[in-house]
């Protein structure tokens, strides 16, 4: 997982006479010096009862996203033109009373548009709208008094698309304590599997602070007795191109993802992880602390189609081809 840098929004910044808004808010600079768990319960207090309706006209879908979800309008509006002056701090100090570093972004949304059904006669519109996205990561040294509780924890598994022979667990440590869970009994390319934490079976409570996750092993087991065929495959070693840990922190009912094995969205590298022997016993695929992870939030984000991303690349060959493209068209 790759941290965001933070910017830090100083309303007297604000350009726009709008900024005069901002300032009757009364909002810091920067989250304010906050010495003990009083004065942390005191701020959060205050802006849930004061600030907490304009957040979410900043972030339409505070308070109604879900893991799982797909493309989702609500963070944006079709042409949407009313102002978002003062968001950007809004949404940092929310962040401060939740032990959150948080920022707000507004990225363009272009429209897919087709000439009939004929999908190689179709370009991108320009930008008419915006995402309006909060995202947040956790603080790893939260303010005085913040515990961040989750009450819900998934851990996700894909791997690549080498055939593979055996089976994949997790053991997760909590507490000092580690805990075994099967993911894959019969690996398959290409397969994915996640399994999600029983709080109650396991822990014997609906919550836990996500400070006692201590480490993390994704363990493979190989398949001992293999035909000459079986082995031809195996041999070829397997892939583990994903892994998401997604947990729920109580207090602001945010989803967190931290992504130790992934592929990066903007150069394509990978950092696959690859077993060493189709035969090995309890080899260790990953072994890590958790305080490591950066654990992320992304409300009101937006993703292109496929025939959207195939689009923007038959544009830009284009554009490399003629050196130029007409107004009002293509990329």
């Amino acid at each position: 997982m790759r941290p965001f840098p933070l910017v830090l929004f100083a309303a007297t910044a604000l350009a726009h006479p709008a900024s005069d808004v901002v300032k009757n808010l009364n909002l810091p600079a920067s989250c304010p010096t906050l010495k003990t768990a009083a004065k942390v319960a005191e701020y959060r207090q205050y802006f849930d009862s004061t600030l907490l309706p304009r957040l979410r006209e900043c972030v339409p879908s505070h308070g109604l996203y879900k893991p799982f979800q797909g493309i989702s309008d609500l963070g944006f509006q079709s042409r949407f033109k009313k102002t978002d002056y003062g968001c950007a701090p809004i949404v940092q100090n929310y962040g401060c009373g939740h032990g959150f570093h948080c920022q707000y972004q507004k990225k363009c949304v272009r429209e897919l548009d087709c000439a009939g059904q004929d999908a190689t006669k179709c370009f991108m519109e320009k930008c008419d709208e915006h995402t309006r996205e909060m995202r947040c990561v956790i603080k790893k040294k939260p303010p005085p008094g913040i515990v961040h509780e989750i009450d819900y924890l998934d851990i996700m598994v894909q791997i690549g698309q080498i055939p593979a022979m055996g089976a994949l667990t997790v053991e997760l440590m909590v507490d000092g304590v580690f805990h075994t869970l099967p993911l894959f009994n019969d690996l398959k390319a290409r397969g994915s599997a996640h399994v999600t934490l029983d709080f109650q079976q396991l822990f014997g409570r609906k919550t836990i602070p996500l400070e006692s996750l201590d480490d993390i092993r994704l363990v493979f087991n190989g398949q001992q007795d293999l035909t000459f065929t079986a082995l031809a495959f195996c041999n070829l070693k397997f892939e583990v191109q994903n892994v998401r840990i997604m947990v729920r922190e109580v207090a602001s009912g945010l989803f967190f993802q931290a992504n130790p094995i992934y592929v990066e969205p903007d150069t394509g590298r990978p950092n696959w992880k690859v077993a060493g022997s189709c035969r090995a016993k309890d080899e260790a695929i990953l072994d890590t602390g958790i305080s490591f992870f950066d654990f992320e939030s992304k409300t009101a984000g937006f993703s292109e189609s496929s025939e959207m991303k195939e689009c923007e690349v038959r544009c830009l060959l284009a554009v490399q081809e003629l050196a130029r493209m007409p107004d009002g068209e293509g990329c």
